[in-house]
């Protein structure tokens, strides 16, 4: 578009065709969030998320185009909405939770990986129990736990 005359009839075609690929992705994107809030709903008689503000994280120069792209948003609003038709429990844990500094193992924490400027240490070893960590797997199981906390009952 950018090679035409504004409002000419070539201009128009083209941003015709712009606004098509791009609610052609946008339907895409849609069918997959519902077939994946679907499968991950039915298979599941619990969720528990961390409630994230997602919308400051477009403020980082860093995370803000691959979050545009993905819309994490629309994902987990997705399956907070199948959970209520299906009647599974959803919760979501505080944005405050630290999950990812949290051992899982002897619920201590680790001080040292605190911060946005520590993003980038992928695993990390508890002071404590010397247990050897992946930050997303430990966070997913601290969640996991305090979702059920919340709820009342414990981890079989």
């Amino acid at each position: 578009m950018s090679h035409h005359k504004p409002n000419s009839i070539r201009y128009l075609k083209a941003q015709e065709l712009y606004n098509k690929s791009w609610e052609k992705l946008l339907n895409k994107r849609k069918d997959y969030y519902n077939k994946i809030a679907s499968y991950i709903v039915k298979n599941s008689s619990f969720i528990a998320v961390q409630n994230e503000n997602i919308i400051s994280w477009k403020n980082n120069k860093h995370l803000s185009h691959a979050i545009q792209l993905n819309a994490p948003r629309q994902l987990l609003d997705k399956i907070e909405q199948k959970c209520q038709q299906e009647n599974v429990e959803f919760v979501k844990v505080s944005k405050f939770f630290p999950s990812t500094q949290i051992c899982h193992k002897c619920q201590k924490r680790n001080e040292t990986i605190k911060g946005l400027k520590n993003l980038e240490i992928r695993d990390w070893d508890c002071p404590i129990c010397h247990t050897h960590h992946d930050r997303d797997r430990n966070a997913t199981i601290n969640i996991l736990n305090k979702g059920l906390e919340i709820v009342g009952t414990t981890v079989q």
